[in-house]
């Protein structure tokens, strides 16, 4: 039985790449507008978005579980790194390679996943999906944007740990072990802020599919085997490894389903960035959204 929440969000987003679509198409959103909203999103509403998801009081009861979802999240992501660095080695050329590896380690947890998460669990499991995206987001703004970056042997790694995102995990962080709450004014400003987020995300990932013709989004099969790879075979190999692992149901059904997500909206953000391969990042990333309106309600219901 499909959950209908997981495909209202899906379905959301997916209504908001066509609105991306359609600006672009007019003429209301040019290739300079595009690259400064690629920009805000990074460094504005995505840290904003990551701050204001650690506003959770402090439990003695759930330390426990911090530690343990910190531990699956970290080795998962080894295990995606691993399996990115050798499943896209035939038919694909260098950008394509780094588009697929980024988007085999990278889920969209926060854009889809927080609300699919709420819908389906409640408030708790959007708490341990937090935590579990503190090694994402290292490695999101460290190996990710290397990945993308024409200038790799020039990467400052220092200045990419104080990014804006990371800064919002470690404040975020400090403000749940201590439980700081903030004034109710800034605290709902950042809320408005990040609530950009998804929606910006999406249009950009909309913009770029603008400049591909339509039967070329859905032609070809270079596109599908990672969609097919994100959606299916990676959720079903983290499932058989923490059910190895005994990992407690609960927290097994959080990491499946945020590794059953979509590739990251960052993908076709940092594809448009980095002047990589924006339409093989948008193509992939269109799909598999539209696809995963069905695959996701189905891995909720084999999981859980």
């Amino acid at each position: 039985m499909f959950d209908l929440n997981a495909v209202n969000q899906v379905t959301i987003l997916t209504i908001l790449i066509l609105v991306g679509f359609y600006a672009k198409k007019r003429g209301y959103i040019n290739d300079d507008v595009n690259k400064g909203l690629s920009d805000i999103l990074i460094n504005i509403t995505n840290p904003c978005l990551i701050l204001i998801s650690f506003s959770f009081k402090f439990s003695r009861e759930m330390l426990g579980n911090i530690g343990r979802v910190i531990i699956y999240s970290t080795l998962i992501h080894i295990v995606l790194l691993i399996l990115g660095k050798i499943m896209y080695t035939k038919h694909y050329d260098n950008d394509e390679q780094n588009i697929l590896k980024f988007l085999t380690l990278f889920s969209n947890c926060g854009f889809i996943g927080y609300p699919v998460l709420q819908g389906v669990y409640g408030n708790i499991a959007i708490f341990y999906a937090s935590i579990f995206s503190i090694p994402y987001n290292v490695l999101l703004w460290t190996y990710g944007i290397r990945l993308f970056s024409k200038k790799k042997g020039s990467t400052d790694l220092l200045k990419q740990l104080f990014s804006p995102a990371l800064i919002s995990i470690f404040i975020g962080l400090i403000m749940f072990l201590f439980s700081i709450k903030l004034p109710y004014p800034i605290h709902r400003s950042i809320e408005m802020v990040g609530n950009m987020t998804a929606p910006i995300a999406m249009m950009i990932t909309g913009v770029a599919l603008a400049s591909i013709k339509v039967k070329d989004i859905f032609i070809g099969i270079k596109a599908y085997y990672p969609v097919i790879s994100r959606l299916i075979i990676l959720p079903a190999v983290i499932y058989v490894m923490l059910s190895v692992l005994k990992v407690d149901k609960f927290l097994m059904e959080i990491c499946v389903i945020i590794e059953a997500m979509p590739p990251a909206s960052l993908t076709v953000v940092f594809a448009e960035s980095y002047e990589s391969n924006v339409d093989f990042a948008a193509k992939c990333t269109f799909l598999s959204t539209i696809i995963s309106v069905i695959t996701i309600p189905i891995v909720i219901s084999l999981v859980r």
